[in-house]
Protein backbone atom coordinates (compact mmCIF):
# COMPACT_ATOMS: atom_id res chain seq x y z
CA UNK A 1 0.00 0.00 0.00
CA UNK A 2 1.73 3.01 -1.37
CA UNK A 3 -1.32 5.72 0.20
CA UNK A 4 0.03 8.68 2.37
CA UNK A 5 -0.76 9.44 5.82
CA UNK A 6 -3.38 12.63 6.19
CA UNK A 7 -0.84 14.97 7.86
CA UNK A 8 1.38 15.20 4.91
CA UNK A 9 1.15 19.28 4.34
CA UNK A 10 1.06 20.53 8.23
CA UNK A 11 3.36 23.24 8.06
CA UNK A 12 2.26 24.22 11.89
CA UNK A 13 4.79 25.04 14.20
CA UNK A 14 7.66 23.89 11.37
CA UNK A 15 10.96 25.22 12.68
CA UNK A 16 14.37 24.86 10.89
CA UNK A 17 16.50 22.05 12.25
CA UNK A 18 18.85 23.75 14.22
CA UNK A 19 15.77 25.39 16.25
CA UNK A 20 14.26 21.66 16.55
CA UNK A 21 14.39 20.53 19.92
CA UNK A 22 15.66 17.16 20.38
CA UNK A 23 14.76 16.24 23.97
CA UNK A 24 12.65 16.78 26.39
CA UNK A 25 12.57 17.16 30.13
CA UNK A 26 9.25 16.64 32.54
CA UNK A 27 8.70 17.94 35.62
CA UNK A 28 6.05 18.22 38.37
CA UNK A 29 4.94 20.23 40.43
CA UNK A 30 1.89 21.91 42.89
CA UNK A 31 -0.80 23.42 41.17
CA UNK A 32 -0.51 26.65 43.11
CA UNK A 33 3.21 26.80 42.00
CA UNK A 34 2.12 26.14 38.62
CA UNK A 35 -1.10 28.62 38.20
CA UNK A 36 1.65 31.12 39.60
CA UNK A 37 3.92 30.45 36.87
CA UNK A 38 0.61 30.76 33.75
CA UNK A 39 -0.87 33.51 35.40
CA UNK A 40 2.59 35.49 34.88
CA UNK A 41 3.53 34.89 31.80
CA UNK A 42 4.02 37.45 29.14
CA UNK A 43 1.21 37.68 26.21
CA UNK A 44 2.10 34.88 23.42
CA UNK A 45 5.03 33.50 25.95
CA UNK A 46 5.02 29.45 26.35
CA UNK A 47 5.09 27.40 29.77
CA UNK A 48 7.74 25.76 28.18
CA UNK A 49 9.71 28.39 26.49
CA UNK A 50 8.97 30.27 29.98
CA UNK A 51 10.70 27.22 31.84
CA UNK A 52 13.37 26.75 29.35
CA UNK A 53 14.69 30.31 29.98
CA UNK A 54 14.82 30.67 33.40
CA UNK A 55 16.93 27.14 33.43
CA UNK A 56 19.24 27.90 31.41
CA UNK A 57 19.89 31.48 32.37
CA UNK A 58 20.15 29.94 36.01
CA UNK A 59 22.96 27.38 34.58
CA UNK A 60 25.00 29.59 32.57
CA UNK A 61 25.32 31.82 35.68
CA UNK A 62 26.14 28.74 37.77
CA UNK A 63 29.04 27.87 34.90
CA UNK A 64 29.72 31.17 35.22
CA UNK A 65 30.40 31.18 38.84
CA UNK A 66 32.33 27.46 38.43
CA UNK A 67 34.44 29.12 35.40
CA UNK A 68 35.44 32.22 37.58
CA UNK A 69 36.62 30.09 40.78
CA UNK A 70 38.46 27.50 38.51
CA UNK A 71 40.68 30.41 37.18
CA UNK A 72 41.06 31.89 40.56
CA UNK A 73 42.48 28.68 41.66
CA UNK A 74 45.48 29.64 39.11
Amino acid sequence: MTAKHGNTGNKNAMKAPSEKADSTIQIRCKIEDKTLIVRNLKHGESLASFIIGLCVAEAQRRQDEADKRDTSKD
